[in-house]
């Protein structure tokens, strides 16, 4: 069942399936789609001025394409069961990806697309759940990933000005990475594993704050005008 949303122009309910195929979504200044049901995001625009897509406590989200663009928020917001990016471009002015830590299960996979800002945060993990990503491009001008559940990176292409991988007292894995970046990792604790990488930095490999522990067994970081 779709209907017209409290936070959102379009409100998809839990037993409901919301496909976006192709056309023009505008949203209210509160935002495009809630979701509690599943919802598709194949191909199309949604472009706003606040949340792109809510996804909601029983929701399920798949971006396949399209593009998801906000001006002053967060293009997805999300608290459901998964949210899933296989493609498309997800873009904000501030920070691209936030998962706040209420609701059910929030697993965030990214297994391709592009996912940017401009100002802030391209993911901002609040959850004690973790972030996979597979494959794909995240990049902007604040730090690329920040999260407080465990981040394990299996490939993509990373950029930023600032900091790449943020661990708030979680474990990271990287597998497999390509980055350039200010920092390419800032940790306060936790287990951090890197087994492959090709870094390029401007300021430090890694800026361990606290106590965590890191294991270094392939890749290269390389690191150019250092300061401080």
């Amino acid at each position: 069942k779709v209907s017209p949303g409290t936070a959102g122009s379009i409100k998809n309910s839990s037993t409901g399936e919301f496909v976006l195929t192709s056309g023009n979504l505008t949203p209210s200044s509160l935002g495009a789609v809630e979701n509690y049901g599943t919802c598709r995001i194949n191909g199309g625009r949604i472009v706003g001025n606040n949340y792109g897509v809510v996804n909601k406590d029983s929701g399920n989200l798949i971006v396949n394409g399209g593009l998801i663009k906000t001006s002053r928020s967060y293009a997805i917001s999300t608290w459901g069961k998964n949210t899933v990016i296989e493609g498309g471009i997800i873009q904000s002015d501030n920070t691209t990806i936030s998962i706040s830590n209420n609701g059910s299960a929030k697993n965030l996979v990214i297994n391709n697309g592009t996912i940017s800002s401009t100002n802030g945060k391209c993911i901002n993990n609040y959850s004690t759940n973790p972030v996979i990503i597979n494959n794909g491009y995240i990049g902007g001008s604040d730090t690329c990933i920040y999260s407080i559940g465990n981040l394990e990176i299996n490939g993509g292409n990373f950029k930023s000005t600032k900091i790449i991988f943020y661990g708030h007292e979680s474990n990271i894995n990287i597998n497999n990475a390509n980055t350039v970046g200010g920092i390419l990792l800032n940790t306060y604790s936790g287990i951090i594993n890197i087994n492959n990488i090709n870094a390029r930095v401007t300021q430090r490999g890694i800026n361990d704050a606290w106590t965590a522990t890191i294991n270094i067994i392939g890749g290269k970081i390389e690191v150019n005008n250092i300061s401080g």
